[in-house]
C-alpha cells in the first residue's frame, strides 16, 4: 500500500492534529540553537586543548635542548662559553619550567602552567623520554615539593630515569635530599660510570646546603680511604673536592695519599684541597706535584697556587728550590689548642665556599 492511499483513509481531524503538532524546521546554522551552541563550544575547547598540548610538546623539546646544553657546560666546567652562558641556560630552564603554555587571556578552558604539566609528566611512564625530561627539568623549579617526585625517579629501575632524576636532585639542592639514595647509585657497578660520577656530583652539590654534613663526609671519608684503584677516578675526584671545601686540615693526610693518582684530574683535586686546608704538613707533597716529574701542566699550576696559599701569598711559581727556601725560613706552624668549651676539630667543619 502506498503512502497516499493510507493517508486518505485517516479522518480529517487526525490529519489536522498531525499537522498542528509537527515541529517547525529551524534554518541551517541558526545561532540560537542550543545544540549548535554546545557543539561550537566543544569545538573551541577541543581546539584550545589541542593547541595547549602542541605548545607543551614544544616546551618539552626546548627543555630537552636546554638540558643537553646545561650538561655539556657542566661537563667541561663551563670553560667553553664561561659562567655567563651557564647562568643563561639555567635561567632559561627555570623560566620554561615555571612559565605557562597557554595565555590565560586567550584560553577557553582552564589553564595549567608548565610546572603542573611537568609534575604530571614526571609521574607518567607512558613516554619515558618525556618523563625523563620532566624529572630533570623540575629540579630547576626551586620548589621543594618536587623532592619526593625526584627521589622516586632516582629509585626507578630504568637507568635513564635514574640519571635524569639525579640531575634534578643535583640542581634542586634540597637540604632534605636523602644522601643514601645517591650513594647507592654511586656505588652500584650496574650503573654506567657516568651515572655513578653524576651521583657523586649530586652529593657534592647537596653538601653545600644540608645542615648535617656528617652523612656526606662519611661517604667522602670512605672513598678516599679505600684501596687504590677500587674507586672510579671521577668519583674519587669529587670525594676529594668534598673534603677540600671543609677546609679541615684533619683530612689532609688521607687526601695526600692520592697525590700520585694516574688521573691528572684527581691530582688537581688533591692540590686544590691541600691548599684550601692550609695543610702545612703537606708542603713536600705539593713540592713533589710541582716538580718536573709531574707531567700535567694543570697539576703543576694548582700545586703552585696551593703553595702560595700555604705561604701566605708568597709566590715562587714553579721553582722548587725557591719554594723550599720560603718554607725553610718560616717558623713551624703554631698549633692552637681549642678553648676549654670549644669542641676539637673532628673533620666535620661546615664548608665556607664551593
Amino acid at each position: 500500500m502506498t503512502l497516499r492511499p493510507l493517508l486518505s483513509l485517516l479522518p480529517p481531524a487526525v490529519l489536522l492534529c498531525a499537522c498542528a503538532t509537527a515541529p517547525e524546521p529551524r534554518q541551517k546554522g541558526d545561532p540560537n540553537d542550543p545544540l549548535l551552541q554546545e557543539q561550537i563550544a566543544d569545538k573551541k575547547l577541543t581546539i584550545a586543548n589541542e593547541k595547549a598540548w602542541r605548545d607543551y610538546m614544544r616546551v618539552l623539546m626546548r627543555l630537552e635542548d636546554a638540558l643537553e646544553t646545561y650538561v655539556g657546560l657542566i661537563g667541561n666546567g663551563g670553560v667553553t662559553d664561561g659562567p655567563k652562558k651557564l647562568g643563561q641556560v639555567e635561567r632559561l630552564i627555570h623560566d620554561l619550567v615555571n612559565g605557562h603554555d597557554v595565555n590565560p587571556a586567550d584560553a577557553v578552558g582552564p589553564t595549567r602552567g608548565n610546572y603542573s604539566h611537568l609534575l604530571a609528566t614526571a609521574a607518567d611512564g607512558s613516554v619515558v623520554a618525556n618523563q625523563g625530561t620532566a624529572l630533570a627539568a623540575l629540579g630547576f623549579s626551586g620548589n621543594k615539593e618536587v623532592l619526593s617526585v625526584l627521589v622516586n625517579g632516582a629509585m626507578s629501575t630504568d637507568p635513564f630515569l635514574v640519571d635524569r632524576a639525579v640531575l634534578g636532585l643535583a640542581v634542586l639542592r634540597d637540604p632534605q635530599t636523602p644522601i643514601g639514595v645517591l650513594a647507592k647509585i654511586m656505588d652500584d657497578p650496574a650503573h654506567a660510570e657516568e651515572s655513578r660520577a653524576q651521583a657523586a656530583w649530586a652529593i657534592f652539590r647537596v653538601q653545600e646546603t644540608v645542615l648535617d654534613k656528617e652523612p656526606v663526609l662519611t661517604v667522602w671519608r670512605r672513598l678516599v680511604a679505600a684501596e687504590p684503584g677500587t674507586v672510579l677516578a671521577p668519583v674519587l675526584m669529587t670525594a676529594i673536592r668534598g673534603l677540600g671545601v671543609t677546609r679541615d686540615p684533619g683530612f689532609a693526610d688521607v687526601v695526600a695519599r692520592h697525590a700520585r693518582h694516574p688521573m691528572p684530574k684527581v691530582r688537581e683535586a688533591v692540590a686544590i684541597a691541600l691548599g684550601r686546608m692550609n695543610a702545612q704538613m703537606q708542603v713536600e707533597t705539593l713540592l713533589g706535584m710541582l716538580g718536573t716529574d709531574e707531567t700535567s701542566p694543570n697539576v703543576r699550576l694548582w700545586a703552585s697556587k696551593a703553595l702560595t696559599q700555604l705561604a701566605g701569598g708568597v709566590d715562587r711559581g714553579y721553582d722548587v728550590k725557591a719554594w723550599r727556601q720560603v718554607f725553610d725560613r718560616q717558623p713551624a706552624p703554631v698549633q692552637l689548642l681549642p678553648a676549654a668549651d670549644a669542641p676539637a676539630t673532628t673533620g666535620t667543619a661546615v664548608p665556607k665556599d664551593k
